[in-house]
């Protein structure tokens, strides 16, 4: 058996590029822009890096709500373009109230195929949102 490989990407280095060519693969697994939307874009740092035990309930409150900055750019209409959740329309969750962490880029890549059809992706990422969300919050602390 192949070992597993671990590829690691800074910010502007072709991360997005990589997970959209990779997505497809049935051993690939991208958790594209998960630490910059739940950081909410540097505004949650110390929470998402805490060197104490985390919870369920942090964990969930950092990847199951939505993060107060990128919540105004939906609003405004200003997400960045790696953001693949579409909120409105029949998506579950609304610019107005906001698209948990989990389900801004994360979801949609391991759900479905948003370079394809983005309110596809956004609809699978919904479906699984449910279980992610029980999962988390059945963690014990780590």
């Amino acid at each position: 058996m192949t070992p597993p490989v671990f590829i690691v990407g800074t910010g502007r280095c072709g991360s997005t590029l990589l997970s959209n060519a990779m997505r497809g693969h049935p051993r690939f697994a991208s958790i594209s822009e998960l630490f910059t939307t739940a950081t909410d874009l540097g505004g949650r740092i110390a929470a998402c890096f805490d060197p104490g035990p985390v919870t369920a309930d942090a964990l969930a409150t950092l990847l199951l709500t939505p993060p107060p900055k990128q919540t105004l750019m939906h609003r405004a209409g200003v997400s960045m373009d790696e953001i693949l959740y579409r909120p409105g329309g029949s998506a579950r969750f609304t610019a107005a109230a906001g698209v948990p962490t989990i389900l801004q880029t994360t979801l949609p890549h391991l759900a479905g195929d948003p370079g394809a059809d983005p309110a596809s992706a956004t609809l699978a990422a919904d479906a699984v949102f449910d279980e992610v969300a029980q999962f988390v919050r059945a963690r014990p602390p780590a």
